[in-house]
């Protein structure tokens, strides 16, 4: 297997080492990237004069080079100081693809700018993300009572219209993932309902976070029993994203709803990586009766939290009236939350069936991305 190459900068020594690189059998170079209007668009070939570079050419950014092909090396001979080379290299460590560098300074960064050797270190050890794009087609469902009486033309329709859906899902995922320079595979399942929420569940024990989309409620029940069974039986905190987002998501200011019960202090642990790249969390505490007593609910949290060096308020709203959900969600939207943190089906997944609760509330109703454990 041959390793995909670039290089950024093809000003003498950029072009002595790609034309060196091309020698390698194991190397295949993939395109180059400058900023000179003189080369951009033009064959590798052409510019180092080097036949077996035909096939590839420049590009003006990093971007454009990743939306027709990611490669796994790019070899950085551009500039001398680390202050103009951590601009360019810190987004293709981000984008996981390692860089071979001629910076001089990049040798003990340390010295010259240190807080940029931390962010650089810091951008290398994030930069290793992979996601899995899961897409289902459901079998048609036949009521028992009409079984036989459908025409066998009209099922087949349905699983045509069904795959046709999550093709387009999975085709939308992959221009994603590849503007974006992550490591990504798809997959479509071609099952029932309820062998798609057990495998589901099961492909999210293999990786650290899952990620659902709230289904549009008035066309995709399927899609909603599916969504909170991934919660139950992945055993991993689960991403849940409202039907209204249309942008990425921000972590300035982060929400984790407290109610000391395990599901909350599970989905606080799962939450820390998100806590730490926020700006402000508050910890919610929501009762339905005023507290009468003189201890602060969800203290020692703030205590914990601020021990991780985050920026934390205590907050805590009675809601009598409204309900648990209603008031975490007015919160979340006076507040400009971007993120709400909480425990999942804390209750039996039942009794919030019949009764109402505030997992079902918030699946239901939620206007930003929240992050739940079970």
């Amino acid at each position: 297997m041959k390793i995909k190459i670039a290089q950024f900068g093809l000003g003498p020594i950029g072009i002595e080492t790609l034309k060196l690189a091309a020698t390698k059998p194991w190397a295949e170079i993939v395109g180059g990237i400058d900023i000179d209007p003189e080369k951009v668009g033009k064959p590798l070939a052409e510019i180092t004069g080097d036949p077996a570079l035909r096939g590839a050419k420049v590009y003006r950014t990093l971007e454009e080079l990743v939306a027709h092909e990611t490669p796994d090396l790019i070899f950085h001979t551009a500039v001398s100081k680390i202050k103009a080379a951590f601009p360019q290299i810190e987004p293709m460590v981000r984008r996981g693809i390692s860089v071979v560098s001629s910076c001089e300074e990049l040798l003990f960064p340390q010295l010259r700018e240190p807080e940029l050797a931390v962010k650089l270190d810091k951008a290398c050890k994030d930069g290793k993300a992979h996601v899995l794009g899961v897409a289902v087609a459901y079998e048609p469902v036949i009521p028992g009572t009409v079984f036989g009486g459908i025409p066998p033309e009209i099922i087949d329709g349905q699983r045509r219209e069904a795959d046709n859906k999550a093709r387009a899902a999975v085709s939308r995922f992959d221009q994603a993932a590849k503007r974006a320079g992550l490591s990504s595979e798809t997959r479509i399942l071609r099952t029932t309902i309820a062998e798609a929420a057990d495998e589901l569940g099961r492909i999210g024990r293999r990786f650290d976070l899952v990620v659902v989309g709230q289904p549009d409620r008035a066309n995709s029940a399927p899609d909603q029993v599916v969504d909170e069974s991934v919660l139950f039986e992945s055993g991993r905190p689960v991403i849940f994203v409202p039907f209204i987002q249309k942008g990425g998501m921000t972590l300035d200011h982060v929400l984790i709803c407290w109610d000391g019960s395990r599901a909350a202090a599970r989905a606080v642990a799962d939450a820390l990586p998100f806590l730490k790249k926020s700006k402000q969390v508050d910890v919610l505490i929501v009762s339905e009766k005023p507290n009468k007593t003189n201890e602060i609910p969800g203290a020692d949290l703030g205590q914990h939290l601020a021990r991780q060096g985050l920026k934390v308020d205590i907050k805590h709203i009675t809601a009598p009236d409204i309900g648990v959900a209603a008031a975490i969600l007015s919160y979340a939207a006076d507040s400009d939350t971007d993120m709400i943190v909480m425990g999942g089906y804390g209750h039996s997944r039942l009794r919030e069936f019949v009764l109402g609760g505030v997992t079902r509330g918030m699946l239901d109703s939620m206007t930003v991305p929240v992050l739940m454990s079970h």
